[in-house]
């Protein structure tokens, strides 16, 4: 039990605190302090429920109880309710962009790439995503969505590492290897290079990475590696070795933890993979876009046409503009019938 009690609390990083029911949460909401603040740079990285927890932090009871918050604002699109929220929390809100801060940044430059799957990846995506969608269609008519959510969420992941790799989708027999995305990249890489790029590559998937190692190991090309098992010590090598101009590619999964992780040496950063939180994108982004960036940073994200994740774009745009008068767009959809209905058609 803690029984010392401060002047001020502070929390760096306080989207740490973003699931309420979790001990570090609680723990660290027991701490007796006359003055609390909380600094992030995405304060909503998942859903409105962290924006509870923080406040909960700073001002227990400001946003009533964890059960009226949830039932009156989460999954909820009434604008009213959103606007009522956003003039309630705005007086208590600094925030500032980084284009206010930074002025002299050089620009970012982003680029969707759509690239149309060939014939046995297509087919195979498809077939996939029928079978999905009479699974789901049927779950959805036995039962309330939110007992079927693991179903939906499931089938997205597949749907997701069939847009990277079929073999990637842990099916029986199945071991194609087609992909479009890592024929892009290793019909682009060797461009890259020679114009004198220093790039990041990112990617949810840590299996998907480990086909885009192959490829550069069979190009020869020399390069840095980091995940979430990447130790501390180690990463400060990596980070240094690339930031000194040793290797001009840095490979690194969005799982990554990003404290630390200033790669302002690289100028062109490719996504392989959609993320469902745009905001997770733009934080991985942001280790180039930053202070100390003399180059303009070209963004590119690889994304595959007629799939699910054209649709995640759209549902992105589509949920960010319920939530952007509140105080933030970084905030990750929750699904909903009619999401689903959009995703599956």
């Amino acid at each position: 039990m803690i029984t010392e009690k401060f002047y001020y609390l502070i929390l760096d990083e306080s989207q740490n605190i973003k699931n309420p029911v979790a001990k570090r949460t609680k723990s660290i909401c027991k701490i007796w302090a006359k003055y609390r603040l909380a600094l992030s740079g995405t304060p909503i990285e998942n859903n409105l429920m962290e924006l509870w927890s923080v406040f909960n932090f700073l001002m227990p009871g400001f946003l009533g109880n964890m059960s009226h918050f949830r039932s009156k604002y989460i999954g909820k699109t009434d604008k009213e309710d959103l606007s009522y929220l956003s003039a309630k929390t705005k007086p208590f809100i600094l925030r500032r962009t980084k284009e206010e801060i930074l002025k002299e940044l050089p620009p970012k430059q982003v680029e969707i790439v759509k690239l149309e799957m060939w014939e046995k990846q297509k087919a195979f995506y498809t077939k996939l995503k029928t079978a999905f969608k009479l699974q789901i269609n049927k779950e959805l008519q036995e039962q309330w969505i939110n007992k079927a959510r693991f179903k939906v969420l499931d089938s997205l992941l597949k749907l997701r590492q069939a847009c990277l790799v079929p073999e990637l989708v842990n099916m029986e027999n199945n071991t194609l290897q087609e992909s479009i995305k890592l024929k892009y990249l290793e019909e682009n890489i060797d461009d890259m290079i020679i114009s004198g790029h220093n790039v990041l590559i990112f990617s949810q998937f840590t299996w998907f990475l480990k086909y885009v190692r192959n490829i550069l190991e069979k190009k020869e090309i020399v390069y840095n590696y980091l995940d979430g098992q990447t130790k501390s010590k180690d990463r400060k090598d990596l980070i240094d070795d690339f930031n000194n101009g040793n290797k001009k590619i840095f490979i690194i999964s969005l799982k990554a933890w990003w404290t630390g992780l200033n790669l302002t040496k690289a100028d062109y950063v490719i996504h392989l993979d959609s993320w469902w939180n745009p905001s997770v994108e733009n934080q991985a982004t942001d280790r180039v876009h930053r202070m100390w960036q003399e180059k303009t940073v070209f963004v590119k994200k690889l994304i595959t046409k007629d799939t699910i994740e054209e649709k995640i774009l759209e549902l992105q745009e589509k949920k960010k503009k319920l939530i952007e008068n509140v105080f933030s767009w970084n905030f990750t959809w929750s699904l909903n019938k009619e999401d689903i209905d959009f995703i599956f058609e």
